[in-house]
């Protein structure tokens, strides 16, 4: 693990494995500069008022970069509780080989998130990135009748503090209130593992949707993911 100025994460061990880190601010450079180098996978986020760490990645060609707006709730309390549209029902997904049978493959999930949005991170890369993800992160699905993802969502606590990702819906099943609720899901799962607080990175479409939730708008981000 990394806690250093202006940078804090994971790095990967000596055995491989993918970096994440989240870079605040410009007092991080040298020290990315040097990670970056020993990272053949990974993400690293890096907040507005890291300019010239920003500038270092999105020279190497081998990141892959993508914008979004970090966003807080600080109060999971205060959390409402929107049900699914009728017709719809949620699954688990299964993200880890030795996940509790049953759960809807990854694969499909992944599938549906690219179906939401074709710019996104390529399927392969987004299935590599969800598996690596650390074992306290849950992911969600909603299904219809005939078994079709037609929403996301996944989270995990870390401490006081819940982690949202995954959320995405179906084109043709927008505005009935799918990504409201399965948001609050996933927040929900976090709370009741001691999670008081959360954050997110959200799309400009998105920021909506997680204000009327209790979000607040923290920094715009650019996320930069390299993969294997």
């Amino acid at each position: 693990m990394l806690a250093e100025p202006g940078v804090c994460g994971r790095l990967p061990s000596r055995d491989g494995g993918r970096i994440r880190l989240l870079v605040t601010d410009d007092r991080a450079r040298e020290r990315l500069s040097t990670v970056m180098a020993d990272s053949p996978a990974g993400v690293i986020t890096v907040c507005a008022a890291a300019a010239q760490c920003n500038a270092v990645l999105a020279a190497n060609p081998a990141w892959q970069s993508g914008t979004a707006t970090a966003m807080v709730c600080r109060d999971l309390h205060t959390l409402p509780a929107p049900a699914l549209p009728a017709g719809l029902r949620l699954r688990p997904v299964r993200r880890l080989h030795d996940d509790p049978p049953g759960g809807v493959p990854l694969t499909q999930a992944v599938t549906a998130a690219r179906r939401a949005d074709p710019h996104s991170t390529d399927a392969r890369t987004l299935t590599e990135h969800l598996r690596a993800l650390p074992r306290a992160f849950g992911l969600w699905v909603a299904v219809d009748d005939r078994a079709i993802v037609r929403g996301t969502s996944g989270s995990a606590a870390f401490g006081a503090t819940a982690s949202v990702i995954f959320v995405n819906t179906d084109p043709d099943w927008r505005r009935r209130g799918i990504a409201r609720a399965m948001t609050a899901i996933a927040l929900r799962s976090a709370h009741q593992a001691g999670a008081q607080l959360a954050g997110l990175h959200a799309s400009s479409a998105g920021q909506h949707l997680y204000l009327n939730l209790g979000f607040e708008l923290a920094t715009p981000v650019t996320r930069f993911r390299r993969s294997a």
